[in-house]
């Protein structure tokens, strides 16, 4: 596959969704989150500062993120390289805070 490397949409809910690129060097990823088509949030995690808070009560569509964490664990030959969501969230479906933790995106070297 060529790079940048856009990996499939990891779904928060029916419309909500997080995005992430993969840069070139494969260790810088790009993370969106959309409500549908439209992007309302973005942020870049880097090798130097591999773990970055998201803002308090983030909405992404009905998909509200309370508080959390994304985290880049950088790939290597022998380990798949991630990023992580950790967050606290509600949505329509979900009044009482949840915790969710999933690995958002994965990819290899010289994929």
């Amino acid at each position: 596959m060529s790079l940048p490397l856009t990996l499939p949409a990891y779904m928060l809910n029916a419309t909500s969704s997080v995005q992430v690129t993969i840069s070139p060097d494969y260790y810088t990823a790009r993370v969106d989150f959309y409500d549908g088509p439209t992007k309302v949030y973005s942020l870049t995690l880097i090798q130097a500062a591999p773990l970055q808070s998201l803002p308090d009560n983030l909405m992404v569509g009905s998909f509200e993120i309370h508080s959390g964490t994304l985290q880049l664990q950088l790939p290597s030959p022998i380990q798949t390289g991630t990023v992580t969501l950790n967050c606290t969230y509600t949505d329509l479906n979900v009044t009482t805070p949840q915790v969710l933790n999933a690995v958002i995106a994965s990819w290899n070297l010289n994929q």
